[in-house]
């Protein structure tokens, strides 16, 4: 959440950011890769932000091999995408939580 609001992010927006990688107009958080799903022509990630909540980024193989894409699990990793491709969600985080 952000600001007291929940949010999604189609997985095909979302990126995996590499360093050196321009963040420019990009939102970014820092997170953790949980659980990698390699799936022929693409790879699922699930990510678990620092600040709370998950996030699915599906990435192409164009290079990378399964076994590859299977050892990023557990890594750190930032993810990024425009603040339009976020869609609020639901109501505010503290009236949901009372």
């Amino acid at each position: 959440d952000r600001g007291g609001r929940r949010f999604t992010i189609r997985p095909e927006k979302v990126r995996l950011l590499t360093r050196g990688e321009p963040r420019d107009g990009l939102v970014t958080e820092r997170g953790v890769i949980r659980n990698v799903a390699y799936a022929g022509p693409v790879t699922r990630y699930e990510v678990e932000l620092e600040a709370g909540g998950t996030l699915q980024a599906v990435r192409q193989n164009y290079e990378t091999s399964s076994p590859e894409a299977l050892e990023q699990r557990g890594q750190a990793v930032e993810v990024g995408w425009l603040s339009e491709q976020a869609v609020p969600v639901g109501g505010n985080v503290q009236t949901e939580e009372k």
